[in-house]
């Protein structure tokens, strides 16, 4: 009788646990994804004219993390092949948003990745405040073989060019690496 009674609510100690204070309602989320700051095309001037002109048309906004230092989501690598220059943005759209890469010289994406709803990336920061936490950036060729070797993913023989990380700040990352046509994904950081 001691054990059923010593153990009789373990439940509670798991709801506390998932329920902390603070937790974010639908209103906070609502009014948290409206205060997310997101940048029209031309608030990035290193990207290339046609790309832009095609992420207006698309009407994509550049959606910032709460914690930017500076304009991200935009990024440049050789992310489809060694020795080339090709851009990805995280384009956001009524709520959404997607990876579109855009190869070097191309005025329209040769890809399109990684959807997921703006809200998903939304977490308690501090103070009670919720703030938008999804962020892409490049990562060298070292950094995409440790990633493999490290959680005993399957990745690429050889590394030869860069890849693309998409991450939820302070939780995970997926890095993107492009191989024989096709977006391998393997374990980023936890």
């Amino acid at each position: 009788m001691l054990y059923a009674q010593r153990y009789r609510f373990p439940w509670l100690f798991v709801v506390a646990l998932a329920s902390p204070a603070g937790a974010q309602t639908p209103a906070d989320s609502a009014r948290a994804d409206s205060a997310v700051v997101r940048l029209a095309p031309d608030a990035f001037p290193a990207l290339p004219l046609q790309v832009r002109r095609d992420l207006t048309r698309r009407g994509c906004r550049i959606p910032q993390p709460y914690n930017a230092f500076g304009q991200q989501n935009v990024v440049s690598g050789a992310l489809t092949g060694a020795a080339r220059r090709d851009w990805a943005v995280l384009c956001s759209v009524r709520g959404f948003s997607t990876i579109l890469i855009y190869g070097a010289g191309h005025a329209s994406p040769v890809d399109s990745l990684a959807a997921q709803a703006d809200r998903r990336f939304l977490q308690t920061v501090g103070d009670g405040r919720i703030g938008y936490s999804r962020y892409v950036s490049v990562v060298g060729p070292r950094r995409v073989q440790r990633a493999a070797v490290r959680n005993g993913a399957r990745g690429p023989a050889s590394v030869d060019h860069d890849a693309l990380e998409d991450a939820f700040e302070g939780k995970a990352s997926t890095i993107l690496y492009f191989l024989h046509g096709r977006w391998l994904e393997l374990p980023g950081a936890d």
